[in-house]
């Protein structure tokens, strides 16, 4: 199976190569960018899984640029970094399809855990999705073997 691709976008070195060494030793193919106009440019001609983005930044700000690349890459999922996190900033960022928050300075397990919860939810959801659609065609089915007769298949 190939490895999640994530791409960490923060302004601050420091960050930047704490969260690309934390992810790439859990196996995760990371690329990275310092500011939003960067990231847009690398996800053009490359597909990404998740975006870990900090919310401030000179340019584009972090929602930003997670709702530009969403826009690209449907499926793509985000988790917000932050200095200047609050509680109204959190419900914010999930309302506009983050899957995760962190607050900076972060242990490098914070990391890896909301990574790994944001990745689980995403499977749910999409799980969840496939299932649905497989419904009517199990109702179909249902039809089918129970049905004496062809009018009883169409009248259902």
């Amino acid at each position: 199976m190939k490895p999640k691709r994530i791409l960490v976008v923060d302004d601050e070195e420091t960050i930047v190569n704490l969260c690309c060494r934390v992810l790439t030793n859990e196996g995760y193919e990371v690329r990275d960018a310092s500011n939003g106009k960067e990231a847009m440019r690398l996800a053009s001609t490359e597909e990404f899984n998740m975006v870990v983005t900090d919310m401030l930044m000179p340019g584009i700000d972090g929602l930003e640029t997670f709702l530009a690349l969403r826009e690209k890459q449907h499926d793509l999922i985000g988790v917000m970094i932050t200095g200047h996190g609050t509680i109204d900033m959190a419900i914010q960022a999930m309302d506009r399809g983050f899957s995760g928050f962190i607050r900076k300075p972060f242990p490098p397990l914070e990391l890896i855990q909301v990574v790994k919860d944001s990745f689980r939810k995403s499977a749910l959801v999409e799980e969840n999705t496939r299932l649905k659609t497989l419904l009517p065609l199990y109702s179909l089915g249902e039809k089918f073997i129970t049905a004496q007769t062809r009018k009883e298949v169409r009248d259902g």
